[in-house]
């Protein structure tokens, strides 16, 4: 219940990277706008943004700062190499902790060893919830170094993904949202900065329309090696531009043309881009 949106620019030597700050508790059927963003650096110049677990995240990124940071600054790719593999780590520490030391096992090595002496359809039933155990979060790395901007993705069991192809990604309950908003607003590598800033912007806007995105924007721009977080008051001023934009008029005579005698209404009609 969340949007994180990432998108490279300038020609792919930096990228534009855009949250909110809600926080959503489904078992209590809560939800807030938390003061902390939810923007992260791992690295020089590469940031993480979560969305889904609200705890999760906190222990594995640190996990990644620690390794990351043995590195003088480490390329993108190594950096979501490590997270990669942190949220492996985090996501099978937790199935010991959770089903298998209720069941006795003290780890995967003490478990697998017991097979020869458990009913079939024991360790298929935990094997079961040990292949499908879901870790719920949901982590998109952007990032710009020696080589140019690249955005990835890291993902339920420990998958990685690199859109650096698509140019652009998203990820929480605003995705179809903010997807669609970046496609239709012609979302490109080729963009200049302040392009792109305004683009992400009226994308993050869009995914507020759905169910668990919060109002409070955070955003930052990074160039190699270095991510430069936009202040209160450059958000404010993103607000106030797009809150001007003045709604597209069209004529509907055409349409009236079209739909034949149907119907009788007459005159201009206005449609807003914030709809």
């Amino acid at each position: 219940m969340t949007i994180c949106i990432g998108a490279l620019c300038a020609d792919g030597s930096a990228a534009v990277v855009a949250s909110d700050r809600m926080l959503t508790n489904a078992t209590l059927a809560t939800e807030f706008e938390h003061p902390n963003s939810k923007i992260v650096s791992l690295a020089d110049g590469c940031l993480a943004l979560t969305a889904g677990n609200a705890i999760a995240h906190t222990e594995l990124l640190r996990d990644v700062v620690a390794v990351a940071g043995k590195r003088k600054t480490p390329d993108v790719a190594i950096v979501a190499e490590i997270t990669k593999q942190c949220y492996s780590d985090r996501r099978s520490q937790q199935i010991v902790d959770r089903i298998l030391l209720p069941r006795g096992f003290v780890g995967f090595a003490a478990y697998y060893a017991a097979h020869k002496d458990l009913k079939p359809d024991v360790v298929a039933n935990i094997q079961y919830q040990v292949d499908y155990y879901d870790y719920n979060l949901h982590i998109l790395i952007a990032g710009a170094d020696d080589s140019g901007a690249h955005l990835y993705f890291v993902e339920n069991p420990g998958a990685c993904g690199c859109f650096d192809a698509i140019g652009y990604h998203a990820i929480g309950s605003g995705y179809p949202h903010a997807m669609d908003a970046l496609s239709a607003l012609g979302c490109d590598p080729k963009m200049s900065v302040p392009e792109m800033v305004f683009v992400v912007y009226q994308a993050k806007r869009r995914a507020e329309k759905a169910l668990g995105v919060g109002l409070a924007t955070d955003m930052a721009v990074i160039t190699e090696n270095v991510a430069q977080h936009l202040t209160d008051e450059q958000i404010g001023e993103l607000r106030a531009v797009y809150d001007e934009m003045a709604p597209v008029p069209f004529d509907i005579a055409p349409i009236q043309s079209i739909l034949g005698t149907g119907t009788r209404d007459t005159g201009d009609s206005d449609v807003s881009p914030q709809a």
